[in-house]
């Protein structure tokens, strides 16, 4: 409800967030997007508390391949601007990663957008002439790093060699000074 939502930003808020996703996908494969007037309730509880957090409005249209495929784009610009007009700062329209989508959306949607990083995404350099102000990373981190692991215990049963937890990374000193370099950044201009 836009009033748990605003509850859950206040929280937030007070512990320290300074952005959050507010969504329209369902998990409901019959329904997977919630009704956009909803979404903008949702937005504008929140933007009424004057909080200090930017809320990028994630629509999943692509995400969960939701409305045919030629009506995606119009879906998503559709409700993109919607959820602009109920107050969000920035736009989320994951899986929307092809140069001709994201130059349809970045062509009529206003304000900031953000895509998500992923293996078709086009290149840093494509998406800052595209206009594109944001991007997500998401899980990818965590499930490349999560994959190194796997490699490394992989090795280790099967090879008994060490190989994938030792070339070419970090040594504990450089690993020590990178996380203090980068602990407190304000600390270190």
């Amino acid at each position: 409800s836009p009033e748990a939502v605003a509850e859950n930003a206040k929280k937030a808020a007070a512990a320290g967030v300074v952005g959050m996703n507010i969504e329209d996908g369902t998990k409901d494969p019959c329904r997977p997007l919630c009704d956009a007037t909803l979404m903008e309730e949702k937005i504008a509880a929140v933007k009424k508390l004057n909080l200090p957090v930017l809320i990028n409005a994630r629509t999943d249209v692509y995400w969960l391949n939701a409305d045919a495929p030629g009506s995606r784009l119009q879906t998503a610009v559709r409700r993109a601007n919607r959820y602009r007009q109920a107050g969000a700062d920035c736009i989320f329209i994951p899986r929307a990663n092809d140069t001709g989508t994201i130059a349809g959306l970045r062509k009529d949607i206003p304000g900031p957008l953000n895509v998500l990083a992923g293996s078709h995404t086009p290149s840093l350099q494509i998406l800052s002439e595209l206009g594109i102000e944001r991007i997500s990373c998401g899980s990818a981190p965590f499930r490349a790093a999560l994959s190194l692991v796997k490699k490394i215990g992989e090795d280790i049963i099967t090879r008994g060699s060490f190989s994938h937890m030792t070339d070419g990374v970090l040594s504990y000193g450089e690993a020590a000074d990178w996380i203090s370099l980068h602990r407190n950044p304000k600390q270190n201009r």
